[in-house]
């Protein structure tokens, strides 16, 4: 990765919410259980590793040598304009005060956009991890699965549609995916990294730093 010093090359950031509490033992879900997986595995093989969890209850802990960083001002403001008042200024100072050199999130959101894009501005890498197949699947399916069980105009308008409009942007932009089971990797036909979502001890170093290498 060029333009990355050698201290910062094996910096990795993690994002997401209810990570902390997974690495604290108290499991929300798969997505949640996957990313602490992967941040005590990359702990353990050497990374710096961060993971910036908005609803965590601290700042600055450390958890097995992994640093948890809160969003202060994720609930602060005026509900509907505190994600631009507040939510991704706090979440851009922080993520530059770490200057990971891999940024890596699961399932989509369009905060993920701001991410993606200080990855390119600052050379780092950005990796997505496939949270379910519905990620991978269009609109109609989606709905019938998931959208109309949620009536709240507010998610929608807020979570669901910026939510959806943004997805293939992120896929398509990212520099590896991690894929759950081989059907989910059949979709995938895109270049780039193509990685197994469960990770253990053996999490390959070099595989998040190199561009452009199909697995």
């Amino acid at each position: 990765m060029k333009g990355i010093d050698s201290a910062r090359k094996t910096r990795v950031c993690i994002y997401g919410e209810q990570i902390a509490d997974a690495l604290h033992g108290n499991v929300i879900g798969g997505a949640e259980l996957q990313a602490a997986l992967l941040a005590r595995s990359l702990a353990a093989t050497g990374w710096s590793v961060t993971v910036v969890d908005p609803r965590a209850h601290a700042d600055a802990a450390t958890v097995e040598g992994i640093a948890i960083r809160s969003v202060p001002g994720w609930y602060g403001g005026i509900r509907g304009i505190r994600v631009l008042t507040h939510r991704i200024p706090d979440l851009v100072r922080i993520c530059l005060s770490v200057k990971p050199a891999v940024y890596y999130v699961r399932g989509f959101s369009f905060l993920f956009m701001v991410l993606l894009v200080l990855a390119r501005l600052t050379g780092a890498l950005f990796f997505l991890a496939v949270a379910s197949d519905l990620d991978l699947t269009g609109f109609r399916r989606r709905y019938a699965s998931f959208y109309r069980k949620n009536t709240s105009l507010w998610r929608w308008i807020s979570e669901i549609i910026p939510n959806h409009l943004t997805a293939r942007i992120i896929l398509g932009c990212a520099d590896g995916v991690f894929y759950q089971h081989e059907a989910q990797e059949a979709l995938l036909r895109r270049p780039g990294i193509l990685l197994p979502n469960i990770v253990g001890e053996d999490v390959s170093a070099s595989a998040l730093l190199h561009r452009g290498k199909t697995y």
